[in-house]
């Protein structure tokens, strides 16, 4: 603004100092300045670059750790801010540095997105879960890949552990008008009602812990979050 007001004036003191003729022209011999309408559109422009620069620094916190960075970075991609998408940061391995949870949405087929920090670098892990949520058994550290819908119900059980998700166990089973009895998996092979109740009631879990989405997914809660994670440096 000080720059407007200082051009603004220079060019009423040098108009002052240009007499008109009769006819209403200036004064052969003055110097020719551009509007004053011209002036504040270049000017207007400058200001407008500036404030663009700045609000894309401040959209760029500096966090403690570099998983804390990384998380950030991730959740800014693809435009998943927004107010369906939520996300969580949770330890689920217990190795002190929190795994980055993401669900774009909470209808049926969305899975939530799990990353986790392995060698200094992201690594996204895959989907899980449905409606945008899974099951975590906080006790073994047990991730439940469940999905259910047309009289069927498939699960697969995961444990995290150094940065790899290793499969414990999955079930399958349907009731249909062709099996009106139902038919029953674990781990691909087909098994007896009874063994197979015996063995989910194992791996039962809390519904309570649906613990993806939690917070909503925009740059301000995701820099508080991260801020207050309890986590160290990755090794």
């Amino acid at each position: 603004m000080k720059k407007l007001v200082f051009l603004v004036v220079l060019a009423g003191v040098l108009l002052c100092g240009c007499s008109e003729n009769g006819e209403g022209d200036v004064t052969e011999g003055a110097v020719a300045l551009p509007s004053v309408t011209e002036i504040a559109v270049e000017t207007t422009a400058e200001i407008t670059l500036v404030e663009i620069t700045e609000a894309e620094i401040v959209e760029k916190p500096q966090f403690e750790y570099d998983w804390q960075e990384l998380y950030y970075q991730k959740m800014s991609e693809n435009d998943w801010w927004g107010d369906i998408a939520m996300f969580n940061v949770f330890d689920l391995d217990g190795d002190g540095i929190p795994e980055l949870m993401i669900s774009h949405d909470d209808a049926s087929v969305p899975k939530a997105k799990i990353f986790t920090m392995k060698n200094g670098e992201l690594k996204e892990l895959g989907g899980y879960g449905s409606y945008g949520w899974f099951a975590y058994d906080f006790e073994r550290g047990y991730i439940h890949d469940i999905m259910t819908g047309q009289g069927q119900y498939i699960s697969t059980i995961y444990k995290l552990d150094c940065g790899e998700m290793i499969e414990i166990i999955s079930f399958y089973d349907v009731f249909d008008s062709w099996r009106p009895d139902g038919y029953f998996e674990i781990n691909g092979e087909e098994v007896s009602s009874e063994v197979y109740y015996d063995e989910r009631e194992n791996y039962n879990y809390n519904y309570d812990n649906f613990i993806s989405r939690e917070y909503n997914l925009n740059p301000s809660e995701a820099e508080r979050i991260l801020r207050s994670s309890v986590g160290t440096e990755d090794d």
